[in-house]
């Protein structure tokens, strides 16, 4: 008879509780498995697709015989209650006593035989201290399409995961032993679900800092079947020094947290109208060692807060590649398909561009070559060159680009950072390219970068022949 889904999730946890890696290896050769075929990597991704092998061609009976036959004192699921070792006699007993300490489930392993019969419970010194573990995911999936799963450890007072993307959240108490005098506890997270692909890793190692809560950890998965899916996610307290050299916690491999969650699985359908894509703004940093150091990190960070603010925040996507060489813009480019192109650091008076070269040396790019790239390119709407003398780049790859701005002259940090944040500020209130530009140089003036002589001498904005600035939008 086959498992259930409750079996198989007990399985998988007993699995990764009583066997080694290699054990887990050395089964699979006797049952005539490609161990190296299971797909993941670690003892835990092993053991999941092992039994998700097993249970597609209705070999999860002749697992579990293997597995009590390895282990016959655990009580594994579909299988007769264990029998009690005899004294004196060989093999292994396996006992999961209950610690009140640790909120959880300690497994304490005596040997019979030449090693001690009796097994000691663990060594706990701290205080036991009250979490709650957080688990978020949508409320429908869709068939072999990857989904989000959100995991996260809070106070019990913080509030529970919110936001549009947080559809379903289910929580769980979890008590952990909070060691005297340090600051932090190690605790894991693992995902358990039977019918999911895991994309990357599922299960993770973290430290959880007292009265802070956790970053929001999130897990990909993809679904293998229809209907409801039952996931489950174990908080561990992994072994961690309690504050003395000699002195450690063996807390178990049972988990002090567990939260069940269910999402539903559907048939993917394609829309009659495409999803609205987002407008993908690339930032391009470059600051070769022999030049002047510039702020370029205050200077995309103040376009992402300028973004966030703004109305349409949800239709701009903010891409970053820092320390860019000129074999690395083309990659850039065809990598990231951006709408909008912003190029940061420094300009030669002769109208170059300064990237960097395999060593980080200043490697100049002139502005044929800029616009000849433009060219070949297709999808890019605007470019943004903030740096000194890079008018003339404007000129040229406006050639082939809607909207281009460029900067007559030298330009220092607070221009280039205030211009930034007030293009960007209106372009994500739905702002036109030619209003954003002129609120970006207000900006400079508010800030005091420029005097009202000096306001039109730097920034310049360059038009494809045939387009108004005050018509291309991007929001």
């Amino acid at each position: 008879m086959a498992l259930s889904q409750p079996q198989l999730v007990e399985l998988n946890s007993k699995m990764n509780q009583v066997f080694s890696l290699d054990e887990i290896e050395s089964l699979c050769f006797d049952m005539g498995i490609d161990f190296d075929s299971l797909g993941g990597e670690g003892k835990g991704a092993k053991i999941r697709e092992l039994i998700e092998f097993c249970r597609r061609r209705g070999r999860d009976e002749e697992l579990v015989a293997k597995v009590r036959a390895e282990r016959p004192q655990v009580a594994w699921p579909g299988a007769p209650a264990p029998q009690a070792a005899p004294a004196g006699g060989g093999g292994n007993e396996y006992n999961f006593s209950s610690h009140a300490q640790t909120g959880g489930t300690a497994k304490t392993v005596n040997y019979i035989g030449d090693k001690p019969k009796t097994a000691q419970p663990p060594k706990t010194v701290g205080r036991p201290t009250m979490l709650r573990l957080d688990v978020a995911v949508p409320e429908k999936v869709s068939l072999g399409k990857s989904f989000v799963l959100a995991a996260a450890v809070r106070q019990p007072s913080s509030p529970r995961l919110t936001g549009d993307e947080y559809e379903k959240v289910a929580s769980s108490d979890a008590m952990v032993v909070w060691p005297s005098k340090q600051a932090y506890v190690q605790l894991g997270i693992e995902i358990i679900a039977p019918d999911c692909g895991i994309e990357g890793r599922d299960q993770i190692s973290f430290q959880y800092s007292q009265s802070y809560d956790s970053t929001i950890h999130r897990f990909s998965l993809v679904p293998r079947v229809t209907g409801p899916i039952n996931i489950i996610v174990n908080l561990y307290q992994e072994d961690e020094s309690l504050g003395s050299a000699s002195v450690k916690t063996t807390v178990s491999e049972e988990p002090v947290g567990r939260v069940e969650i269910t999402t539903r699985s559907e048939e993917f359908k394609t829309f009659d109208k495409p999803l609205p894509r987002k407008v993908t703004i690339l930032f391009l940093a470059a600051n070769p060692k022999s030049t002047d150091r510039l702020r370029l990190d205050e200077e995309v960070r103040t376009i992402d807060e300028r973004l966030r603010l703004a109305q349409y925040r949800d239709k701009f996507n903010l891409e970053q590649q820092w320390a860019v060489r000129t074999n690395d813009i083309l990659d850039a480019m065809l990598r990231y398909k951006p709408d909008i192109v912003h190029f940061s650091g420094h300009g030669s008076l002769d109208g170059a561009l300064i990237f960097e070269d395999a060593a980080g040396k200043a490697k100049p790019v002139s502005a044929a070559a800029l616009g000849a790239l433009f060219h070949a390119l297709e999808g890019v709407r605007c470019v943004v060159m903030n740096a000194c003398w890079s008018a003339t780049h404007a000129t040229q790859v406006a050639k082939d680009v809607d909207c281009v701005v460029g900067m007559s002259r030298s330009v220092s940090d607070d221009a280039a950072i205030g211009f930034a944040a007030g293009f960007y500020r209106s372009l994500g209130e739905g702002k036109s390219v030619g209003k954003a530009f002129e609120l970006g140089k207000v900006q400079i003036m508010l800030d005091g970068g420029l005097d009202d002589d000096d306001e039109q001498k730097i920034p310049r904005l360059k038009s494809r022949p045939g387009v108004d600035p005050t018509s291309v939008t991007f929001a």
